[in-house]
């Protein structure tokens, strides 16, 4: 994707970040809506925090940080501004496979019982 973005002309970049911005811009409500995942740097901490929208309020985001899976971790609340926060796409729970359902079962016994 790098060698593509460097093989265009200045304009065309500057186009296509203008193109970017504004289309960010229609669909901000949409990514940063409550129960939506974003990141943040916290300088205090010198890490980046992933948290889970919570609420809105008039200038701030209210969120709870949370992991990848957007599971709440400790009781950590954050007030952010918007325009620190970058959208997350969530990552799908892992599948568990069960285990002796009928999966496992040896097919050529007799009687049905093994």
């Amino acid at each position: 994707m790098n060698d593509k973005l460097k093989g265009l002309p200045d304009d065309a970049l500057v186009r296509l970040k203008l193109q970017v911005d504004a289309e960010f811009k229609l669909r901000k409500g949409k990514l940063f809506a409550i129960g939506k995942l974003a990141t943040f740097f916290s300088e205090k901490h010198d890490r980046e925090i992933q948290v889970k929208i919570t609420g809105r309020g008039p200038k701030n985001v209210q969120a709870v940080e949370c992991d990848d899976y957007g599971n709440p971790i400790g009781s950590a609340r954050w007030r952010i501004h918007p325009s620190f926060l970058m959208p997350v796409l969530p990552k799908p729970k892992p599948v568990v496979t069960p285990t002796g359902a009928g999966k496992d079962r040896p097919t050529a016994v007799p009687g049905g019982a093994w």
